[in-house]
């Protein structure tokens, strides 16, 4: 009887064995999605896509490694297998030799243009590949610069379902409609556009390039994040092409860690709707961190005027609220919500600082400039200038008559601000030139107000009669030189035209039959 017992006992502990090892497989199951890990294989949960910028080589753009990092972290904290993709496409360097003709065409023009359509074709097909291939993959998208501009020009070929987050840094194609104006709604805390995350200066409205209008998609509505830097004169932060180093700063600024926390929880969201999802058993091991996200982080406003200081965006990891404290100049403020009304009374520089904090002492800080001026300043008049074509691509600028005050003169070529100009050089020559955009300027004083705009009328024909003649054979050498330059120069223009068009009739035609082909269907 005894010895009966003791089998009965090693038998119902092999069952008890047996069951909690498949319990704890399934529990373990339960981590992972469709795919389990990164080992089992092609097919990936997420993928993630990186666009890199101008002049950037694969793999090797700090960007794109701050990137690769971020991503495999959110992925082992949501227990999805993944692959990180840096994409490969020419993206194309700026230099002298394009600068003039990609600004003035708003980047419609030279070999940057059919850097970008490239990078479109091969983003869209990598992206069709990969769905037909994987039927449950997710897709999380991260743009830099021109990168910014293939992601939203592919975007329009997507399969929307698919997309979980889209993240843009740098874009020269920005548009912040809440950014126009001596004074904009977005300086006042108003109108800020859903797709505004981290953008530093609240009078930032359109990129280098000019403005995509509208700039989100309807049908990704609430899965943009849009980033552009207080100092980056590439996507419209800065006014200046001189104060540009903010473009390169999307990962000491902590833009492209922001973004993989803002994808970490749209994953999680994903998964809790697509099948049960579990953290961890002990809610001592849920990991927490606090994201503090401004809509701006520098102001510029009229002193009596009432401002809205904008934290609500803000997140925890672990989704515990979040209180918040407001201090300016060091001095506690009354204001505990994620949104600040506030009145200055008194005009100059203030520094305000605002802190999220969950209920277990988690928590973060952020710092705000506010520039408070009496009012708007009696503009500067509009420049005398005058203007006068050298040759069918070039022209040359003069002024007269400077008032005081002027510290630069502003250019805009169409809908593209090209920069400003030294004053002191009484001229300026501008080459690469599409004569059939408009040409306007500005004065601007040192502290970066803008005067009056105005057009400039192009005369057709420049007088040489004061300049002194060389030698008949310099003028002959001179001549033929600059032949072989006008040939060279017609035959990469033509040859950038061709590859364009090329691109761009390769989309539309295949637009077009996928179309076709929905509708037989």
């Amino acid at each position: 009887m005894k010895n009966l017992r003791r089998l009965i006992w090693v038998l119902l502990g092999v069952v008890a064995a047996i069951l909690f090892v498949n319990l704890g497989n399934r529990a373990s199951a339960r981590d992972y999605w469709h795919y389990g890990n990164n080992s089992i294989g092609s097919c990936r949960d997420i993928e993630y896509i990186f666009v890199r910028g101008s002049g950037q080589e694969q793999n090797e753009g700090a960007e794109w490694k701050e990137f690769e990092v971020r991503m495999a972290e959110i992925s082992k904290y949501t227990h999805v297998s993944y692959r990180a993709t840096d994409l490969d496409y020419p993206a194309v360097a700026i230099t002298l030799n394009n600068v003039l003709g990609i600004y003035s065409s708003a980047g419609a023009a030279t070999n940057f243009a059919e850097s970008v359509w490239t990078g479109v074709i091969k983003l869209r097909d990598y992206v069709r590949h990969r769905s037909e291939a994987c039927a449950n993959s997710y897709f999380v998208l991260g743009g830099y610069s021109q990168g910014a501009m293939v992601i939203q020009e592919a975007l329009k070929d997507f399969p929307t379902d698919r997309v979980v987050y889209v993240g843009l840094f740098g874009d020269p194609k920005l548009y912040l409609p809440e950014g126009a104006g001596d004074y904009p709604p977005a300086c006042y805390g108003r109108n800020f556009s859903r797709y505004r995350v981290m953008v530093g200066n609240c009078k930032t409205n359109s990129g280098s390039l000019g403005a995509r209008n509208p700039y989100e998609q309807g049908i990704y509505g609430g899965r943009y994040g849009l980033f552009c830097d207080a100092n980056d004169f590439i996507c419209g932060g800065s006014r200046s092409p001189l104060s540009n180093n903010g473009h390169l700063r999307y990962v000491q600024n902590q833009a492209i860690y922001i973004m993989s926390r803002i994808a970490e929880i749209r994953i999680k969201y994903l998964r809790s709707h697509l099948e049960i999802y579990t953290a961890k058993s002990s809610s001592r091991n849920i990991r927490d961190e606090v994201v503090l996200i401004l809509s701006a982080d520098e102001y510029e406003i009229i002193r009596g005027d009432r401002i809205s200081f904008d934290a609500s965006q803000s997140f925890s990891i672990s989704g515990a609220a979040l209180s918040y404290s407001w201090a300016l100049n060091g001095q506690e403020l009354d204001g505990k919500d994620a949104i600040l009304d506030y009145e200055f009374s008194d005009i100059g520089e203030y520094e305000l600082e605002v802190t999220a904090s969950t209920s277990v002492g988690t928590e973060a800080s952020r710092k705000i400039k506010v520039v408070v001026k009496n009012g708007l300043e009696s503009p500067l008049p509009a420049p005398e200038v005058s203007a006068s074509k050298r040759d069918g691509s070039s022209f040359r600028l003069s002024w007269n008559n400077v008032p005081e005050g002027a510290e630069s003169l502003a250019v805009k070529i169409g809908d593209v601000f090209l920069g400003y100009a030294d004053l002191s050089n009484k001229e300026l020559i501008v080459e690469d030139y599409d004569f059939g955009l408009k040409v306007a300027v500005a004065y601007m004083d040192k502290d970066g107000n803008l005067g009056k705009w105005v057009e400039v009328e192009i005369q057709d024909n420049e007088e040489y009669s004061a300049l002194t003649l060389p030698d008949i054979g310099g003028w002959l050498f001179l001549f033929s030189l600059a032949c072989v330059g006008l040939v060279m120069s017609v035959i990469k223009l033509i040859r950038d035209i061709q590859a364009i068009k090329s691109a761009q009739k390769r989309i539309v035609s295949e637009r077009s039959t996928r179309s076709s082909g929905t509708l037989r269907e």
